[in-house]
């Protein structure tokens, strides 16, 4: 454990983003929801920050970064309906905030590893769940 936190919990796992950038990324973020929840309660709905997005799910995105629907898709912890409501404007915020830090060169080492981890299968299609073993 190397002792770093994101609010109350550690910061599970590796980021993409320095410690203190990926902690910023989360507060943005979280501000962004708590909007979008104070929207739909101005338009009448019992919507919460904790059904647009838990913060387990702001904890990833602010980790790993997506800055693309399919990235952001692809993490597994946003569902279709709230990825249709909300994942352009939040893409927006990510890929506004990266830019406005200069941390591009971290994006850039993020798809070098990436491109090293797909499995290609012999159809020439990328299978997310195929580690390259034959079980069999």
């Amino acid at each position: 454990d190397d002792g770093r936190t994101v609010g109350s919990k550690p910061l599970t796992g590796l980021s993409i983003l320095p410690h203190d950038k990926t902690k910023k990324l989360m507060e943005n973020i979280n501000k962004l929801v708590s909007m979008w929840a104070e929207e739909e309660q101005m338009n009448g709905n019992k919507v919460f920050t904790w059904n647009i997005m838990k913060i387990e799910s702001i904890r990833t995105i602010a980790g790993e970064v997506p800055t693309t629907i399919e990235e952001l898709t692809s993490l597994g912890v946003l569902g279709q309906n709230i990825i249709k409501e909300y994942g352009e404007r939040l893409l927006k915020q990510i890929n506004g905030y990266i830019k406005k830090e200069n941390l591009e060169d971290y994006l850039q080492k993020k798809h070098r590893f990436a491109k090293k981890r797909r499995v290609v299968n012999d159809d020439n299609t990328f299978d997310e769940f195929d580690s390259g073993f034959d079980f069999s």
